[in-house]
């Protein structure tokens, strides 16, 4: 199964396909889309977002390889089938086992091309044996079902146990294959068979009881190929209390000294206390007001409404709650094991922190957008940017001029939005000036006759430090950014509020607030920007641009990304071999005017089709909620209706279809964002989205079958193998160029450019052999 299936479907022949085939067909496709997402996933907790991509362009390059080989395999259907139910279970089991004690990547990347590859070889033996409708048929409901057992999965199971379930289920497969033995290898195989899943059972049972094979419990803590910033890395395996994992993500509890730590992908995002008010007291015993947390400029307005983006875990949640009743307080969290642990698991050990609260569970902009309402305080102290593109914060699409507009809308005449960053760095520095050029930028837009008036920026160390460190992990920045001018009584008040928070912690202090502090850098921004020119940091290689919903990653704050520069250039490297390889082998003994035109067409095609994958991946985690969720939708979707397009506009001219991505290509990427942001209702919008990416796919998809039935009738039948590699070479090469795009210019032009390929490849595709023969 590949990511543009029909390409074995131009064989096939008139023998009946047996049902044992065409149900082992539908269970590698079902495993392949399933062992993607799941790996997408564990390479995310474990990693970051540039490894859990790669994971995407492994498995294409391993299905390319296996459609080139095993076309050149012989044996029979049982054996080949034994074969690779068996590797697929021991690649599996190696995966989970690398991923536990030894998770480098070059072992992880050789796995996962070796699990794909071997899973492909049987289905591509399917299509060049037996009938390619009926196989291609079973192919495609598998895809479908994979992606509904990852979406089910997910609600019973950890990424852990379902790498241990599909590891059993093809050794279950394997022993089926020969139950019936009628040669010694058969005997031998069932036998081994028999022993291997006594093993995974009862890894199964104690996993089921005590979550031994958490990888939070093995990961290796010192390992200096892993980000020491990771949770794992800081604290003991037994310091694990419960982790909840879904396609959304994944949260970790751990118990420390006094509290619990929450983390989110890995990574340290919140915490909880035993008490009702936790850290921050409720009462100030200077007598300055009731509640010592530095972080919430209140008492602007009495008993203000409320709306919570990210409720984490603690958070400010029990701050808010002194500050005003829970009838006006609106949270929304993306995470259902965040709610989870917080109203059930552990409400007593949280201090009762949600009590009362009743948080939503989904995207926290259409929410803001259905409620219709005008809120006091829109707070985003929990949905941090993140400092790094492949660090896991809050969805990219909740810091762009976009969403702040939103936000500015909805705020009350009084209102403001509440903000905290941590600056660790100096990238980290300019990703905040980012941040608040962006902010700038959206009151602008707004109609802010002086944006710079609407800021007050404090920064802060936390609990035990006695001075300023300017890069150190626990200096914090605070920031409110109001709908209104700071001014009059309006002005009073704030300030007000900012003197009660400037009496609660010590070291703090005050570095913007037009007119009346303006500190260091922060004072030439703010000049620069009412200049219109930052040319200030322009030697840092600092990116000056607002971050928008078409260019949403906000702490890509320079222009220069290394790690993800090393991860490119390593994949062309590799897709170059394996292209270069497959390439000389088309090029022997055939005349360069036929092979390079269809060697062309494979490698446009190739570009297009996963330039346009990844630019919805990414646009659509705001629709499925969650990286990992978008992976598997846009995958599953798109690799089902590209399988039934390929059959369904056969007759189509290629133009036709071009012009057909074009309209569903933009409209998928633009409709569903603008659909969230209009308060329409989620099941209209996940609707919207599943039937236009389902109908691009299906134009996507008639363009690899045409190619090949050009190269079987110009008579390269031989050679359709080598353009199945060649095109399966420039898709994994794409996958992480088109990363490497979205960020550096974003996914509007990505998508005129995956356009660009596919008419280049309409024009490309030859009519006629140049020897004369009709190919069409």
């Amino acid at each position: 199964m590949g990511p543009q299936e029909p390409a074995c479907a131009v064989s096939g022949r008139a023998t009946p396909t047996p049902w044992s085939v065409l149900g082992r067909v539908a269970l590698v496709a079902a495993t392949v889309l399933l062992a993607e997402t799941v790996l997408f996933h564990a390479f995310l907790y474990v990693y970051d977002y540039y490894a859990a991509t790669q994971v995407i362009s492994l498995a294409v390059l391993g299905v390319g390889l296996a459609s080139a080989v095993a076309g050149r395999l012989g044996g029979n259907d049982r054996l080949c089938f034994v074969i690779c139910a068996l590797g697929s279970a021991l690649l599996l089991g190696g995966l989970l086992a690398a991923l536990m004690w030894y998770p480098v990547l070059w072992l992880l990347g050789a796995l996962t091309v070796g699990l794909f590859f071997t899973l492909v070889i049987y289905v591509v033996r399917a299509f060049a044996r037996y009938p390619a409708g009926e196989v291609y048929l079973f192919d495609m409901a598998g895809a479908g079902a994979g992606m509904a057992l990852a979406e089910a999965g997910y609600h019973w199971l950890s990424t852990e146990e379902i790498l241990l379930a599909a590891t059993g289920l093809w050794l279950a497969a394997a022993g089926l294959a020969c139950w019936r033995a009628r040669q010694a290898w058969e005997r031998h195989v069932r036998a081994s068979v028999v022993i291997l899943l006594c093993g995974v059972a009862w890894l199964g049972w104690t996993q089921a009881q005590r979550d031994v094979l958490n990888l939070f419990r093995h990961l290796p803590r010192a390992a200096d190929y892993l980000d020491p910033t990771k949770v794992f890395c800081r604290y003991e395996p037994d310091q694990l209390a419960r982790t909840y994992d879904s396609l959304i993500g994944r949260i970790d509890v751990i118990r420390r000294e006094s509290d619990h730590g929450v983390a989110h992908d890995g990574y340290p995002n919140d915490h909880f206390r035993p008490n009702e008010s936790g850290f921050y007291r409720p009462f100030d015993i200077r007598g300055t007001g009731p509640v010592w947390d530095v972080r919430v400029l209140y008492g602007v307005v009495d008993r203000p409404r409320v709306f919570i983006i990210g409720s984490s875990a603690q958070g400010i949640v029990k701050t808010i709650k002194y500050i005003t009743p829970t009838n006006r307080i609106t949270a929304v969290e993306i995470n259902p094991g965040v709610v989870r642990a917080m109203t059930e698991d552990f409400y007593e050990e949280s201090g009762r922190a949600y009590a009362g609260l009743a948080p939503r569970v989904g995207n926290a902009l259409a929410v803001l957008k259905e409620t219709r309402a005008r809120y006091d305080i829109i707070t985003l102290i929990n949905t941090h940017t993140s400092r790094s593109l492949s660090h896991p914060g809050p969805p990219d699409y909740l810091h762009t001029v976009e969403s702040y507009e939103l936000m500015l809308d909805r705020l009350s005449d009084r209102g403001y939005l509440l903000l905290e960053e941590r600056v660790m760095t100096r990238e980290g520095r300019l990703a905040l000036y980012r941040q608040i050029r962006t902010l700038w930028e959206a009151l602008r837009r707004a109609g802010a006759e002086d944006p710079s008036r609407h800021f007050v920026i404090w920064e802060w160390m936390g609990v035990g430090m006695k001075r300023f460190y300017p890069w150190h992990e626990r200096l914090y920045v605070s920031m409110i950014v109001t709908r209104e001018p700071i001014r009059g009584e309006f002005g009073r008040a704030v300030q007000r509020g900012l003197d009660r928070v400037l009496k609660r912690t010590s070291p703090t202090r005050v570095v913007y607030h037009k007119g009346r502090e303006e500190q260091g850098e922060y004072a030439e921004l703010f000049t620069m920007l009412e200049r219109g020119s930052l040319w200030r940091w322009e030697g840092d290689g600092f990116d000056a641009s607002p971050a928008t919903n078409n260019r949403p990653f906000l702490a890509v704050s320079t222009r220069e990304t290394p790690r993800l520069n090393r991860l490119l250039g390593v994949t062309a490297l590799l897709a170059a071999l394996v292209c270069g390889f497959f390439a000389w082998r088309l090029m022997r003994g055939e005349r360069a005017g036929r092979t390079l035109p269809l060697g062309g067409f494979n490698v446009l095609i190739g570009f297009g089709y996963f330039f346009i994958q990844i630019l919805l991946m990414l646009s659509l985690q705001n629709v499925f909620l969650g990286a990992t969720r978008s992976v598997a939708w846009t995958i599953g979707l798109m690799l089902v209706s590209s399988g039934l397009g390929g059959r369904l506009w056969r007759r189509v001219g290629l133009g036709m279809l071009v012009g057909g991505i074009a309209v569903t290509g933009l409209l998928s990427w633009w409709m569903p964002n603008a659909l969230l942001l209009t308060g329409q209702p989620r099941w209209v919008v996940n609707g919207v989205s599943v039937l236009l990416v389902a109908l691009l796919g299906s134009f996507l998809g008639g363009f690899f079958p045409r190619g090949l039935e050009r190269a079987a009738a110009a008579g390269m039948g031989s050679r359709i193998p080598d353009l199945f590699a060649i095109n399966s070479a420039a898709g994994s090469l794409a996958v992480v160029l088109a990363l490497w795009l979205g960020v550096k210019v974003g996914y509007l032009s990505t998508l005129l450019l995956a356009l660009a390929c596919y008419a280049a490849a309409a024009w490309l595709l030859p009519g006629r052999p140049r020897g004369g023969a009709v190919t069409s």
